[in-house]
């Protein structure tokens, strides 16, 4: 219901400024240059507002995905008077990421919401290509995710596996041996980030808030930025912006109390023998020396989350569904499954997951079965 109300209410405002396109366009005719550009094709659109008008009653993702099988791997959309390239194929984003990396390097400033969550561009996915942007990804690749500190997050990610190993038992003995996989690999996955982040264990109703708060963020970018691409215009969407406003205090209401949680175990020597992402930020300076505010904490420990969350389980899924159709795969690394059921409740040590038998394989095996019945269903 929520989202169908704002696509009602961002499709009146878009026929606001269509009237106030009715009005400009003499104007704009005048001022129309001769110069033409070389862009991949795509749909034709509005002066001022490009193709918003035809965006307003749907998702931009379902929008884009049309696009995509009309128009090819590389097409142009424009949301508002400016172009923007999409490109929807693995070849192109190498070829623009990787060979040709550094004209694609930087990003436009922010406006709007995207500058409220991202605390004015302070993060990895929202920083103009410079000295802030390499600070902030070297920090990560060489404090967290290097195999020391990735090592050091054992224990959690131990502790996620049995979690996730009892859920499934739990939900197939209540449903005919039938489990919904992805819900369980998604919360397995944000337990082990939310370890890996905050280095502190949580309890359910904790990471409960937490993925609550992460989950709401990702469905609001769904929606169309129209106070980012007419940020005079915000007049328009109070409601939005107040609704978005209210989501980000909630997100320091629940990301700062976990980050000064471990800033305190920290300064009392009592924190979890890890090397938590969170306490690299806290010791890291930018912008000529300084710290990074509580805000800026929140958003760089918001990022990490939400960028591993899906991605993972998504992989994790495809891995699933992958054995499914090839379960000689799974007999050859697992060999005994079936007759190491009873071993399995004991638990699932990570030294037991790939290989050397024990109780950690017989776990696994028993996790694996549950997820192909559930495929089955």
């Amino acid at each position: 219901m929520e989202i169908s109300s704002s696509i009602v209410t961002d499709y009146y405002s878009l026929c606001i400024l269509l009237l106030f396109t009715a009005l400009l366009l003499p104007f704009l005719l005048l001022r129309k240059r001769n110069k033409t550009y070389q862009l991949p094709p795509g749909p034709s659109g509005w002066p001022i507002v490009g193709n918003l008008l035809q965006i307003a009653n749907q998702t931009i993702q379902v929008y884009l995905q049309k696009l995509h099988q009309q128009y090819g791997p590389i097409y142009t959309v424009r949301l508002g008077s400016q172009p923007m390239i999409m490109v929807a194929s693995h070849e192109l984003a190498h070829e623009a990421l990787i060979e040709k990396g550094s004209m694609f390097a930087s990003r436009p400033p922010a406006q709007g919401l995207s500058k409220l969550f991202s605390s004015n561009q302070t993060s990895i996915n929202s920083a103009a290509y410079g000295p802030l942007w390499r600070t902030l990804r070297r920090n990560l690749v060489s404090e967290t995710l290097n195999p020391a500190a990735l090592n050091s997050f054992r224990k959690g990610r131990e502790r996620a596996v049995n979690l996730l190993i009892d859920a499934l038992r739990t939900e197939a003995s209540q449903n005919e041996g039938a489990v919904k996989v992805v819900d369980h690999l998604r919360r397995a996955v944000f337990n082990i980030l939310v370890f890996m982040c905050f280095g502190i264990r949580l309890e359910e109703d904790a990471v409960a808030a937490v993925q609550n708060v992460a989950r709401e963020l990702i469905l609001s970018g769904g929606r169309l930025p129209l106070d980012a691409i007419f940020p005079k215009l915000r007049v328009f969407y109070r409601k939005r912006w107040k609704r978005m406003q209210e989501l980000r205090q909630r997100q320091l209401e629940t990301f700062l109390p976990l980050v000064n949680e471990r800033r305190t175990a920290l300064a009392e020597g009592r924190a979890e023998d890890c090397r938590a992402y969170v306490d690299s930020l806290l010791s890291l300076t930018i912008d000529g020396g300084r710290k990074l505010n509580d805000g800026e904490l929140v958003t760089l420990c918001s990022e990490f989350i939400n960028a591993g969350t899906d991605t993972t389980s998504t992989t994790l899924q495809w891995a699933l569904a992958y054995l499914v159709i090839h379960q000689e795969i799974l007999r050859r690394n697992f060999g005994r499954g079936g007759e190491g059921e009873k071993g399995a409740r004991g638990g699932c040590a990570e030294n037991g997951l790939f290989g050397g038998g024990g109780e950690g394989n017989a776990a696994t095996a028993s996790a694996g079965k549950a997820g192909f019945d559930a495929r089955r269903h």
